[in-house]
């Protein structure tokens, strides 16, 4: 019954993502869609591309900011 992970649905709204997260995953640019119906906004993508984006932001950003710090003094 719960072999397949595509059957699979979460039903509690997660309340750990920050800001950087729910803005790339409203706008993610390889969102697909499993039917054509226009109000039917469901949209699927990979939750770990997203993570791994926010990370890589966030890494970067952290090491320009300490760089930056660095120079200005």
């Amino acid at each position: 019954m719960l072999d397949e992970a595509d059957g699979l649905v979460s039903l509690k709204y997660r309340t750990d993502e920050d800001f950087l997260t729910k803005s790339l995953q409203d706008h993610w640019a390889f969102q697909s869609r499993k039917t054509k119906d226009p109000l039917n906004r469901t949209t699927l993508y990979r939750e770990n591309h997203v993570k791994r984006v926010v990370s890589v932001i966030s890494i970067v950003s952290a090491a320009c900011l300490l760089i930056i710090a660095i120079v200005s003094l």
